[in-house]
């Protein structure tokens, strides 16, 4: 439904005008002052107020600065003589949407009139399409927002709620650009530049698209789910393009994660010790065989045995026992090197990888190590020692025949009266 409001003192020029414009709306409200017109307009909020400026009672600029007041978007026409300039200068202060000089040309006025129901229809039809899109991300349950990469043009309730703003504009009062709220973490998706951000994301599987968000700088991090569909593209392109709009859509998956974090954790470390366990233990052995074998490096293990441990725990009891075991562990962790790795292979038994290290090497460190165990761990006035069996990996080496020479030097120690490391000699190979 469109209306006008057409205002003019003058009964003949109101009446003529009237027919045409009565052609061009659903509603055409005629007033003869700027009094009663400003009355009809409180009345009926037309879409368009058409005015003649000098006019009795009221004039048209008295009427159009309160119909401003009431609504600053007022669209109003004005009609004027050429002797009413001095009126002009004031319209035009009131930048009203348009000036027509009297006689005005009715097809002059028809044309205006179409043109600005045309935008008003725009606008409508924007403000409308707006708040569709809007209610279709506010129905989604994950957090949505619309942008390219630099400007957030929609944005949902949800996202609005997450960081505690009102609109999408105000993220960047804690945040100087949309990519900062990304934490930069290596198993995360984040980057400064647009470029690189879409090209981490486009080139990882979906199970790995995932970024870490705090809701402000000072806040705990978040971690989503992160998919991005493209907006306005080419036909069949699913990629966004340097300027292209996109839709972003956050799945909040911040307990799984964690659960997942636990889980793992419960997989790969032993419980009592908080260390690596077996299992953990030989898939890194089976990454670094992998490694030995394809660059020809050098590659050593080595078995720790606590002596006397089960006379120990007879003695003291296991919770001591159990003491014992954690305190070794913690000094052997704080007394490697950032490349070995440490693992519980099960009861007193330890084992130690030392990558890129011949037999020469890995005996200093182990005997550095035995030394240290023997200075510092004194437990219920017992001196704690160790008993290490070490051998190097051989070509045709596998973990059982390399654990196998590793444990018989082991024996070795142990049978020449412990507290030392030995080395498996190459009789011992397999």
């Amino acid at each position: 439904m469109t209306s006008i409001l057409y205002v003019e003192d003058d009964p003949e020029v109101r009446e003529g005008y009237a027919r045409a414009l009565t052609r061009l709306c659903d509603d055409l409200y005629l007033a003869k002052n700027g009094e009663e017109g400003f009355a009809y307009f409180k009345q009926y909020q037309p879409d368009i107020v058409v005015s003649d400026i000098k006019m009795p009672v009221k004039n048209g600029i008295d009427m159009a600065q309160e119909i401003h007041q009431l609504n600053p978007e007022q669209v109003i026409i004005f009609t004027t003589a050429h002797s009413e300039s001095a009126y002009l200068l004031e319209a035009i202060e009131l930048q009203v949407s348009s000036y027509l000089l009297k006689p005005v040309d009715k097809n002059i006025l028809k044309k205006k009139v179409k043109e600005i129901f045309y935008q008003k229809d725009l606008k409508k039809e924007a403000f409308f399409n707006h708040n569709i899109a809007q209610q279709v991300l506010n129905k989604q349950s994950a957090i949505s927002f619309v942008t390219d990469m630099e400007t957030i043009y929609f944005a949902s309730q949800s996202f609005l709620d997450f960081f505690n703003i009102n609109d999408g504009e105000e993220l960047f009062k804690n945040y100087p650009s949309l990519l900062d709220i990304f934490i930069d973490d290596k198993n995360y998706i984040a980057a400064k530049d647009k470029q690189k951000f879409l090209d981490k994301y486009y080139q990882l599987p979906v199970l790995k698209k995932v970024v870490k968000i705090k809701q402000n700088p000072e806040a705990i991090a978040s971690i989503f789910k992160i998919q991005i569909e493209p907006i306005e593209n080419e036909p069949g392109n699913n990629v966004v393009n340097m300027d292209g709009m996109c839709l972003i859509s956050l799945t909040d998956i911040t307990q799984l994660e964690e659960y997942k974090i636990i889980t793992e954790h419960k997989a790969n470390y032993d419980q009592l010790t908080n260390i690596y366990n077996r299992r953990k233990f030989e898939d890194i052995f089976n990454y670094e065989l992998l490694q030995t074998h394809r660059a020809g490096l050098d590659l050593s293990i080595a078995i720790l045995d606590i002596d006397f441990f089960k006379q120990f725990n007879d003695t003291f009891g296991h919770q001591i026992g159990d003491e014992v075991l954690v305190t070794l562990s913690n000094v052997v962790l704080r007394n490697i090197r950032n490349s070995d790795t440490f693992a519980r292979w099960g009861g007193e038994e330890f084992v130690l990888i030392m990558p890129r290290t011949n037999i020469e090497a890995a005996y200093n460190v182990c005997e550095k190590l035995r030394q240290i165990i023997e200075r510092s761990l004194v437990i219920k006035e017992q001196v704690i020692t160790v008993s290490i069996g070490l051998a190097q990996l051989k070509e045709k080496d596998n973990l059982h025949s390399l654990f196998k020479r590793c444990d018989h030097a082991l024996y070795q120690a142990k049978e020449n009266g412990r507290n030392q490391v030995k080395i498996a000699t190459d009789e011992e190979a397999i």
